[in-house]
């Protein structure tokens, strides 16, 4: 895939797997909420797609993780896109 035009003003990520009970269990939250794994295999699901079981690695756009001044990966509140901003896919092939 190949991005074209990005006006978001977000901080892209490509390194974070999608969220997980798993991933909730060990950060310590105790009550259920919905996450990225209960949202998108029952949408591959509505269209015909299959995931086998599993959530593919996203590509995190319109969130806020930057690389700090040390070399590790951050996690900031609150995205830092613009209203009205995108991110536009080119033709490939």
């Amino acid at each position: 895939m190949t991005l074209t035009e990005d006006t978001s003003g977000g901080i892209h990520d490509t390194l974070i797997a999608a969220c997980d009970r798993y991933r909730f269990a060990f950060l310590g939250v105790e009550s259920y909420t919905t996450i990225c794994t209960d949202n998108l295999l029952p949408g591959f699901e509505s269209v015909g797609a299959r995931a086998a079981g599993r959530v593919p690695s996203p590509l995190n756009l319109f969130l806020n993780i930057p690389w700090d001044p040390d070399g590790t990966r951050g996690l900031r509140r609150g995205p830092r896109g613009v209203p009205g901003g995108y991110v536009r896919r080119g033709r490939d092939g």
